[in-house]
């Protein structure tokens, strides 16, 4: 959260760098995908860089000045000796990076929001199915981007339904009284955004 509350003062509209973009190039970086990627590559590129030093360290340097004898330049001897050498290292860096960024979550939400189909990433969609109550939603975010509530490729009205069936089934497993539970059932009976008529709940007498 720290580093995204920097984040979003360097790159807001009145912050230096986001003034400096917005008037030279015409980019927004706050609530855009484009935030997204700084977010991302800030919380992430340190693994890598760690990762990478410690496996350039560990090459012997003695290689490197055996192959400048030979007449080996600098460009020569770093991708046919010390980058081979290293590659191990870089890669798991490069691991370590995408997993954090797979992850990210603090940085991302303040600097880019949670807006479906635009910003959202798997962490945010997750952690929003889980506070709609929606606990299956989160396993198939895990195998399939395209888990946001409002996603265009689903129906409309999938994901109210869903969460309104999930409120219905909470309400009922807690065994409270039919006068507390009809009123919310009846509010239930219409999502936001559906067009089907609300159902008529009997009322006790």
């Amino acid at each position: 959260m720290a580093t995204g509350l920097i984040l979003l003062k360097l790159f807001g509209r009145r912050g230096p760098l986001g003034r400096l973009l917005h008037d030279t190039l015409d980019l927004n970086i706050i609530f855009t995908w484009r935030g997204v990627l700084v977010a991302l590559g800030v919380m992430s590129f340190p693994l890598l860089v760690l990762s990478a030093r410690i496996a350039f360290e560990q090459v012997n340097p003695r290689f490197e000045q055996v192959a400048r004898t030979l007449g080996a330049g600098e460009a020569r001897v770093f991708f046919t000796i010390t980058l081979p050498l290293a590659w191990r290292g870089i890669l798991g860096g490069m691991t370590l990076a995408f997993a954090r960024a797979l992850g990210e979550f603090g940085a991302t939400i303040m600097v880019a929001g949670n807006i479906p189909g635009q910003t959202s990433t798997l962490s945010l969609s997750i952690y929003q199915h889980v506070q709609l109550g929606q606990d299956p939603r989160p396993i198939a975010c895990s195998a399939s981007p395209w888990c946001s509530p409002s996603s265009p490729s689903g129906p409309p009205n999938a994901s109210c339904s869903a969460h309104g069936a999930n409120m219905k089934a909470t309400l009922q497993s807690r065994k409270v009284g039919r006068d507390s539970v009809e009123p919310k059932l009846d509010f239930l009976g219409k999502c936001h955004g559906s067009t089907e008529s609300r159902p008529t709940v009997p009322r006790l007498h």
